[in-house]
Formats: structure tokens, sequence, C-alpha cells
């Protein structure tokens, strides 16, 4: 997906994006009483961050989005959500109500290339 597609989508779904690590402690009492603590040995622990909705003019809080693509500026699931609105609103003949993924991806493979 470009890069400029990928930010114009991240505006309109007003993607939370991170910018500033959470350097606040968790109350005790949400420590100690979780009915449904999990063992995790093998999953690291996510650090937790602050987070403002993603303007593409970077009015981020303290924070200026790259120029430039990122390959982990989003993650695979916000991609993967901003494709499919994509393939959604893609038109597939001249028709007004000629639109949407299934027709697409059934009969015709070119638009759905472009697409991509």
């Amino acid at each position: 997906m470009p890069w400029k597609m990928c930010l114009e989508y991240a505006e309109l779904f007003k993607i939370k994006m991170p910018i500033q690590k959470n350097d606040v402690d968790a109350p005790m009492t949400a420590q100690c009483c979780t009915p449904f603590a999990m063992c995790r040995p093998n999953v690291e622990e996510e650090e937790d961050y602050f987070t403002s909705p993603f303007y593409k003019d970077g009015t981020f809080i303290d924070y200026q989005g790259p120029d430039v693509p990122q390959p982990n500026f989003f993650t695979p699931a916000q991609r993967s959500r901003m494709v499919h609105e994509v393939l959604l609103r893609t038109r597939y003949g001249d028709e007004q109500q000629q639109f949407g993924r299934n027709h697409n991806l059934q009969f015709s493979s070119n638009n759905f290339s472009k697409c991509i």
C-alpha cells in the first residue's frame, strides 16, 4: 500500500499511535487482584505507551511522523485494516452501486491489482 495512502487512512481511522513511554506505575490493587493472571514464560512484556490519534500533518504531542515509508510504523493489523477498507471502496464497474471487495476478488483481478 503506498505510504501516502497509509497516512490518509490512518488519519481517517484515528489510529492511536505511541507518543511517550508510560512511566506511571499501576496501582497495587491492579497488580495483585487479577482473577485471570496467566503464567507467560515465553511472552515478552509489551511496553506501555501514552497514545494520541494519528494526524498526517505531524500534530502528535512531542512527535513528528516520518515523511518516508517506515516498515514498522504501522502494525500488520493496522495495515490490513487499511487495505480492507480500500478494497471495500474500490469500484469494479461503471454503475454507481458497483463497488466492494467480494465482487472485485471474484471477477476483476485487474482492479484488485491496482489497489495493491
